[in-house]
């Protein structure tokens, strides 16, 4: 979920990943091409094929 300085929402991204129990992995996630210029807060989050949440947020600070 990304969010400008006056914290609103301005964009979600997602993607997927398949992983065994206890295992790890990488995703890529592009910027929504229509952010202008600045900098957003990114909240980081893992959730199950059935939207149930599996792990706790992460926000990053992320210049484009």
């Amino acid at each position: 979920v990304w969010k400008n300085s006056a914290g609103q929402t301005v964009g979600v991204a997602t993607s997927g990943l398949t992983v065994a129990a206890g295992a790890t992995g990488t995703a890529f996630i592009p910027a929504p091409l229509y952010l202008s210029s600045g900098t957003y807060n990114v909240s980081l989050f893992v959730i199950t094929t059935s939207n149930e949440p599996v792990s706790q947020t992460t926000t990053i600070s992320v210049t484009v």
